[in-house]
């Protein structure tokens, strides 16, 4: 009998705790952005900047999320036939600021590190954001 009057009191705690638990199918809304479309590399010869050579890469950024992205970086690490970290280029899409939704930004990144394109024999490319 003393159980019985607990009872009540245990299934409210019960449907409050299964209540404030998250759905974890639930999706929370975040920017996703990716490469869109190969990279365009060209070099320029500036004879007023230290060896001279810059090597630009060109591309586009992607937000395919359901969110705003900004703050975006993308990153360039050029690296040699041995595998050895040359040279690493950045670039601001957007200059920094908010990426929309299913929105395309161009983006240039440079290296001036290099003596010739031909040294870069391999490419890793990330790209880092935040969502709001």
């Amino acid at each position: 009998m003393k159980y019985l009057s607990l009872c009540p009191i245990i299934s409210i705690f019960i449907v409050l705790l299964i209540l404030s638990c998250e759905n974890p199918n639930e999706s929370k809304n975040e920017a996703k952005i990716v490469l869109d479309g190969e990279l365009d590399t060209m070099s320029y010869y500036d004879p007023y900047y230290g060896e001279g050579l810059i090597i630009f890469f060109n591309g586009f950024v992607k937000n395919i999320g359901d969110a705003v992205g900004y703050n975006c970086t993308v990153e360039i690490t050029c690296f040699d036939e041995n595998n050895i970290i040359i040279d690493v280029a950045k670039g601001s899409p957007a200059d920094g600021g908010d990426i929309g939704i299913l929105e395309r930004v161009a983006f240039t990144a440079s290296c001036t590190n290099l003596d010739s394109l031909e040294q870069v024999k391999r490419k890793e490319i990330s790209i880092d954001y935040s969502s709001r």
